[in-house]
């Protein structure tokens, strides 16, 4: 009978093995690199491909067997809603106004655990797939957990501060145009590499903040909610930059216009 281990992983990357397996390199907490593998997790009815995305934390079961090892299960773990709840509980008692945080798994199915996660250090947490609709009188301190679809933009619209996630680890930055483009005083850490022409428009016409890590999060947060004309400054620089860079297919299609029409020509004259 082989032993079942339980460890904390990083995702550092995968290859596919046959028809739905893929195997993993994943730096464990534990045993350091092992390469594992996972079967049927290209399906889309598993229940592992969301926790084991490159660049994830994880919670996986590991099987060590005659063959190498193998991932009995995985959940993705969910430090950094953690450390978004701890930050912003340290930083509200600072800000002499009433705020919330809501928190938006890109992800909705990581929901569960998230809940489980803030749970069990105490954060009052609230789904809104519970409460939309209802729109109840909720706890001061409670968290806001979106966990639907097609909302995002709506809580981007009604934020103070939008904090980009991914940007803290290395999986990279979400979209930061989307808040930027509602005029929102938007927040977001090192690791954009995958959106490295928007970062550095942002950043040079001054219409967003970045840090350099987990450790400057407090401050700029604290910055940001002490500062209301700060964030409508970096708002309206956002909306003026991006329609600055509004109208790129037209501008496309004025330069090739002329080369369409030069090839159509010579289509019927040639009559091909």
């Amino acid at each position: 009978m082989y032993q079942k281990y339980y460890t904390e992983a990083l995702v550092l990357g995968s290859r596919e093995y046959g028809e739905a397996d893929r195997v993993f390199a994943l730096y464990t907490k534990d045993f350091g690199l092992v390469w594992a593998r996972a079967s049927a997790v290209r399906s889309e009815t598993s229940r592992m491909r969301y926790a084991l995305q490159h660049y994830a934390r994880a919670k996986a079961a590991l099987v060590r067997g005659k063959r190498g090892w193998r991932i009995g299960g995985a959940v993705a773990a969910d430090h950094l809603s953690l450390s978004a709840a701890t930050v912003f509980a340290r930083i509200a008692r600072l800000v002499p106004r009433r705020v919330r945080l809501v928190l938006v798994p890109r992800h909705p199915e990581r929901a569960p655990s998230v809940v489980e996660t803030l749970a069990a250090r105490g954060a009052p947490v609230v789904r809104w797939s519970q409460i939309g609709e209802a729109r109840p009188r909720l706890a001061v301190d409670a968290v806001v957990l979106v966990d639907t679809i097609g909302h995002l933009e709506a809580f981007y619209g009604a934020c103070d501060v939008a904090f980009v996630g991914g940007s803290l680890v290395p999986h990279g930055g979400q979209n930061m145009l989307e808040p930027a483009a509602l005029g929102r005083a938007v927040l977001f850490g090192p690791n954009t590499w995958n959106f490295r022409a928007d970062v550095e428009l942002l950043l040079a016409a001054e219409a967003v903040l970045q840090i350099g890590g987990r450790n400057e999060l407090d401050a700029a947060l604290l910055r940001l909610l002490g500062d209301p004309a700060l964030r409508a400054a970096l708002g309206e620089r956002a909306v003026a930059l991006i329609r600055e860079n509004q109208g790129a297919t037209a501008r496309t299609l004025e330069l090739i216009a002329p080369l369409l029409d030069r090839s159509l020509g010579s289509i019927d004259a040639h009559g091909r």
